[in-house]
């Protein structure tokens, strides 16, 4: 945790004294009197969290004499400057007793002011819902005889100004005359009351707290940070308004008693006697009792937390979807893009788009120790080989002729719209290393009166901020421009290949896949060849070329010194050689129809491969089909390691390291050859994936798993993943570079690649989904006028042989604010970048140790937030950031999945694939591995058009008259509530009642000819497109015993492990921000 003193946060644990203890904890007052005049004047009211220096401050139980008749108003500051209003001497000794009566005994303080025309959740006045903050007038101090006049006399708050919008979709409250230096717009909750007594800490001291009457704010430093004079992002975020009846996203009731681990009950209706407009009453209300119940109030009950008052991520991306989708994103507008959960349009006009770069932070910190006080990462998450949109433009290639694509002779950086053009155009300035380059003679052009080139728009390396480059023959391996590339299909045709179906189920959809393999843009046919081995104990090479009538077989029995006995003839063009490869693949489920073999080798045979491709001197793929243990002897062989017994240990990482390193060997050969490793394994036992995985995590290949596998139950499953994976377009033998302007340097990358240098990110295959992060770290202080600039070139050989280069360029604004790092933080690559590094330090760290830095840095954002850009306010009240308001929902998510959670039922292949999983994820896929998503389907119309709309991940949003799915990119989960309808199961199960429905024999849905049959079985296929996977579907039944491995998905309660609620982490976090301000 944060310290050594503190204790590791156990979710079972009662909470402690201060922070929601019992009312029992409450010592009353003394003597029959006293305690008369406590339980007898009704609830208690609440009161200012602050002391009065000097002889006020003192404790209730010190008091002496009676309290005032009258009931006590609350007196708070609505903004910096001195307190204009404030109670009496005499008053404010009894309101202090009464403060620490009532912040033990668990209730929120509110404001009379603010009760909304329609009940419901009372917003508080600070902070929530404005765009500016609020400023106090002053006016005369007022001497009180008796008790104080009313809240709004006493306050005289100016009126509200209207929302006036902006710009379409867009409103902000104007701007009142002052406003607080730095300040940002936040999300604010009301308050948990004042902290615990500290006998070490003056009273007037305390963090949150607001300053004596008549003395002004001097507080937490916010006047340090004055605003940047840089234009911040939208703010589009529901529910902020101080009129709603509801609170958004952003709003959630803190108090005492919330540390209740999985009390997710709603909170119960406040009831408004005096109709809209009066106060309520309640415990703490400031309202009389009932007549008829004079004790009421004896014993006040702790707030309720509640789940549909935390921020919510559905409410987040629907408000984001609602706002940005329907506008197009221009990029050099430096503001933060639209999320990733809205599907929006890009024009990209010099800013490379979010597709490709999307850093944690779009205004990027001025020096080390600013982003040293804030803890956010500055990082940059890069997919650079991404897919683009019909709607939008393709990337341009620019062929700069023999002499290659223009560059700085001093960074290498390659030109980029960011340069400055001097000497008539005669020479530029590089951004990326200030050095003064002389333009070619054939690059000349005269410049206009603005110093702009006159061909500016004739040059999309100029204009637009991702472009393509063609390479010469200086960017090649040996300077020889590279063949075509190949793939090669290797088959493993042991006993449990033939017994479970796997051979002869490929070799039936082998053919018809081959005809759809990708091509280049404006090709008419592919170019990519293609090859096929079968193994067991020995290795079997298969001559397909066009000129033969069979295709014949050489069979390599010496897998100790594996090389390639076959030249010509091995890897074929589809189309020459169709009759050659048709034969070969109707033969081969007869040739190993009676195979007794039941070992396997698995390295010497992705070695011939290897051996293959690099004697053809083609890049290219091995799709690799395994089904046995490599437990023959030989090279790779292997020996089961498995100790469950360790997961969750500090021992643990022992299981994740490689047992032999001769996988890690070949697989460093392959990203050599540029020949990338696609594995598909159907294990029946363990197989060590940690170390075999290494194969696919090197070469930049993807995993594939089907356990059990059956060809009758999991093969259009199989068929599906393989056809995804044969035809999306990839990159190979690509090697990245990222580059930053002087001051800032990347230090450190996450993900799946190699790197035999401090500065080559070697990846053998490049697919849409490949994304890696880059930590950015600080050479020395930015000017805030230059700002800062990323460059992201990847070399490449493209499907038709061609060498490439694509250039992506980022700019970014500094700023010395740290309001403008919250201002602008990206929360998705936050958590994309937590998660690769996390798993990342896993094969070193305790994992322990990994969920404790992970939410040590969490509070210390917010608490960061809290204590330099947020409004002073009370320091029970929780404030998060607006673009980071999901933070803690996130990092829960993520201490919670079962790649970072001790052992449970998983076993070390499950938890060795996931990992593997989460740092090869780009930011769509990682956010649906952490955060599921839940459709109802129980509501869907038959022409419905769009996919249902989410639901939050929790089980008190299911009812038991629907039917949900809920996705996570690896499996779809179909829950049926057990009250429903039996026309819906017959029309789209086909099972006439809900006992009737066999759930653990349905793998799919059953096509049953009507439209809402239709309708739902469309919605997965589109589920599955949008994941590029062919995800598990599994039918659960309420109340059945599979029905806790689904609840294991619904992440916003707690887990059936014990893991935290979304509820009980928030106020984990709200305690460790507290601590760290105190």
């Amino acid at each position: 945790m944060y310290n050594g003193q503190r204790q590791p946060w156990n979710p079972t644990q009662p909470p402690q004294p201060g922070y929601g203890g019992p009312p029992s904890a409450i010592a009353p007052p003394s003597g029959p009197k006293a305690a008369q005049e406590f339980y007898g004047r009704g609830p208690p009211t609440q009161v200012p969290a602050y002391r009065p220096p000097g002889p006020q401050s003192v404790p209730y139980q010190q008091q002496t004499g009676p309290p005032p008749p009258a009931p006590v108003q609350r007196y708070e500051s609505q903004g910096p400057g001195p307190y204009q209003q404030g109670p009496p001497q005499e008053f404010s000794q009894h309101q202090q007793g009464m403060n620490e009566a009532t912040a033990s005994m668990g209730q929120m303080r509110i404001s009379q002011q603010q009760v909304p025309p329609g009940g419901g959740q009372l917003m508080m006045p600070t902070g929530e819902g404005l765009s500016q903050p609020r400023t106090t007038y002053p006016q005369q101090q007022k001497q009180y005889p008796g008790p104080p006049p009313p809240l709004a006399q006493q306050q005289n708050q100016p009126p509200q100004r209207p929302l006036q919008p902006s710009y379409p979709g867009h409103y902000q409250q104007q701007p009142p005359p002052t406003q607080f230096p730095g300040q940002q717009q936040q999300t604010q909750f009301p308050p948990t009351g004042p902290m615990p007594p500290n006998p070490n800490v003056p009273p007037t001291s305390t963090i949150g707290q607001p300053p004596p009457p008549t003395q002004r704010y001097s507080g937490p430093p916010v006047s340090s940070f004055p605003q940047a004079g840089l234009a911040g992002p939208p703010q589009f975020a529901p529910g902020r308004q101080l009129s709603q009846e509801r609170p958004g996203p952003g709003s959630m009731p803190m108090g005492p008693g919330m540390m209740n681990p999985g009390n997710r009950q709603p909170p119960q209706q406040m009831q408004r006697p005096g109709g809209p407009g009066m106060p309520m009453a309640g415990p703490g209300m400031g309202g009389p009792p009932s007549p008829a119940s004079p004790r009421a109030f004896q014993q006040p009950q702790a707030a309720t937390p509640s789940l549909e008052n935390m921020p919510s991520a559905i409410a987040y991306y629907e408000a984001d979807a609602e706002n940005r989708g329907s506008l197009p994103y221009v990029t050099n507008d430096r503001t933060l893009p639209p999320l990733i959960t809205t599907n929006y349009k890009v024009v990209d006009n010099g800013n490379c788009s979010p597709r490709f770069m999307r850093p944690t932070l779009y205004v990027a910190p001025c020096s080390n120790d600013q982003l040293n006080i804030s803890k956010i990462p500055f990082a940059v998450v890069i997919q650079p080989f991404a897919t683009v949109p019909d709607d939008e433009k393709t990337i341009r290639l620019v062929d700069h002729g023999p002499n290659g694509p223009i560059r700085s002779r001093r960074g290498r950086a390659y030109i980029n719209p960011f340069v400055q053009f001097v000497d008539g155009g005669r020479q530029y300035v590089d951004r990326f290393d200030g050095f003064t380059n002389e333009v070619p003679p054939e690059y000349f052009c005269h410049l206009d009166h603005q110093g702009r080139r006159a061909d500016l728009l004739e040059r999309p390396e100029l204009c637009y901020g991702s472009v393509e480059f063609v390479a010469t023959e200086e960017y090649c391996k040996e300077k020889k421009m590279p063949l075509p590339p190949a793939y090669l299909f290797l088959i493993d045709v042991s006993y449990n290949s033939v017994r479970s179906g796997l051979l002869s189920l490929w070799a039936s959809t082998m053919m018809t896949l081959l005809n759809d393999l990708p091509k280049e843009e404006g090709q008419d046919a592919s170019t990519i060849q293609v090859g096929f081995i079968t193994y067991s104990k020995a290795i079997h090479f298969y001559n397909v070329k066009a000129s033969l009538a069979q295709p014949q077989m050489l069979i390599l029995s010496d897998i100790e010194d594996v090389f390639m006995p076959l030249l010509e003839g091995f890897t074929v063009n589809v189309e020459e050689a169709r009759t050659v490869i048709e034969s070969l693949l109707q033969q081969l489920p007869e040739m190993y129809a009676n195979s007794t073999e039941t070992e396997s080798v698995l390295g010497p045979a992705v070695r011939a491969g290897f051996e293959a491709l690099k004697a053809a001197g083609r890049p290219g793929k091995l799709f690799v089909f395994h089904s046995a243990f490599p437990s023959y002897e030989g090279p790779g062989k292997l020996k089961n390691r498995e100790e469950k017994k360790l997961l969750g240990t500090d021992k643990e990482k022992t299981q994740y390291a490689h047992q032999s390193p001769y996988y890690r060997k070949v697989a460093e050969e392959c990203v050599g050859a540029g020949v990338s490793v696609d594995l598909f394994l159907f294990p029946n036992c363990y197989m060590d994936i940690a170390t075999i995985g290494t194969l696919t995590s090197t070469t930049g290949g993807r995993l594939y798993k089907y356990n059990y596998f059956r060809a009758a139950v999991d093969g259009d499953r199989f068929v599906e993943d393989l056809t995804y994976r044969l035809q999306e377009p990839v990159a190979f033998d690509a090697v990245v570079r990222v580059r930053c302007s002087p001051g800032i340097r990347a230090v450190d990358v996450f993900g799946s690649f190699f790197m035999n240098n401090s500065t080559d990110i070697q990846l053998a295959a490049v697919d849409p989904r490949t994304s890696i992060a880059v930590d950015i770290k600080h050479d020395d202080k930015l000017d805030e006028k230059d700002g800062a600039y990323i460059q992201a070139a990847m070399l490449y050989t493209s499907l038709s042989g061609q060498r490439r280069i694509r250039v992506h360029n980022l700019s970014l604004s500094c700023s010395p604010q740290l309001a403008d790092l919250y201002r602008n933080a990206e929360i998705h690559s936050l958590l994309n970048f937590f998660a690769k590094k996390a798993v990342h330090l896993m094969l070193s760290t305790p994992y322990k140790t990994i969920r404790e830095r992970l939410t040590d840095q969490c509070a210390e954002i917010l608490a960061c937030y809290r204590k330099h850009c947020a409004a002073p306010s009370n320091a029970g009240q929780l404030i998060l950031p607006e673009c980071m308001k999901l933070l803690p929902l996130y990092a829960n998510c993520l201490l919670k999945h079962e790649a970072l959670r001790g052992a449970g039922d998983m076993s070390v292949d499950m938890k060795s694939w996931l990992m593997q999983l989460i740092s090869s994820s780009n930011l769509a896929s990682c956010l649906a591995l952490l955060y599921p998503r839940l459709f109802p389907l129980h509501d869907v119309e038959p022409n419905q058009a769009d996919l249902p709309r989410l639901l939050r991940c929790s089980y008190m949003f299911l009812r038991s008259q629907g039917v949900y799915l809920l996705e996570n990119g690896i499996n779809a989960f179909i829950w049926v509530g057990q009250d429903v309808r039996a026309e819906f199961l017959q029309q789209v199960f086909g099972a006439p009642s809900f006992h009737h429905l066999e759930a653990e024999k349905l793998t799919t849905l059953p096509s049953l000819g009507n439209p809402l049959s239709h309708q739902i079985r469309g919605i997965i296929d589109r589920v599955r497109k949008q994941r590029q996977t062919a995800m598990k579907i599994m039918v659960i039944k309420q109340k059945d015993k599979l029905e806790g491995w689904f609840r294991g998905f619904l992440v916003e309660d707690k887990g059936t492990d014990g893991s935290p609620s979304y509820v009980d982490y928030l106020c984990h976090l709200h305690r460790e921000i507290r601590e760290l301000l105190n």
